[in-house]
């Protein structure tokens, strides 16, 4: 039984008892439904860094003493933060994706305030390449709980 047909660029896939197929006989540009469709129905599988080996990019930064004007969103927050790639591999689709990573305990500017700098987390979805039979592959969708997007001031927990 077909659930869903999705179409990307020279390629479309289907998905059926939560499994990705590929065809080659559609074209279309509409990733993002893709993804969308896909997180509809998924079925969250535990924490990826258990089930895959992670590599990432080191974080060098320290904790301005103040936040600037003129750069982007995530350097100017009172918590601030910065990104780093992570590497799941060729088998995984996409195979890498950015993570934020608060860069301050404290928010900047409060230094008597007890409020700290706590992540905001969300769930990511990739599919993880299963079999390929005659160039037509079958996947796995899988969610990545937990991945950190940015950094907030938040008061203490009670």
């Amino acid at each position: 039984m077909l659930d869903f047909v999705y179409a990307l660029p020279n390629f479309s896939m289907q998905t059926s008892n939560n499994s990705v197929k590929p065809h080659n006989d559609q074209k279309s540009s509409n990733i993002r439904y893709l993804f969308e469709d896909l997180d509809h129905d998924a079925k969250v599988l535990g924490s990826i860094n258990s089930t895959i080996e992670v590599k990432s990019t080191p974080i060098k930064s320290t904790c301005p003493s103040e936040v600037g004007t003129e750069d982007s969103v995530w350097q100017r927050s009172i918590c601030p933060w910065e990104y780093k790639a992570v590497y799941l591999g060729n088998d995984y689709d996409p195979p890498s994706y950015t993570e934020a990573v608060c860069i301050c305990d404290r928010c900047i500017g409060l230094s008597n305030s007890r409020n700290r700098c706590e992540s905001i987390k969300a769930d990511v979805l990739v599919l993880k390449k299963e079999e390929c039979i005659l160039a037509k592959c079958s996947y796995k969708k899988i969610i990545i709980q937990g991945v950190t997007v940015g950094c907030t001031c938040a008061g203490p927990r009670t």
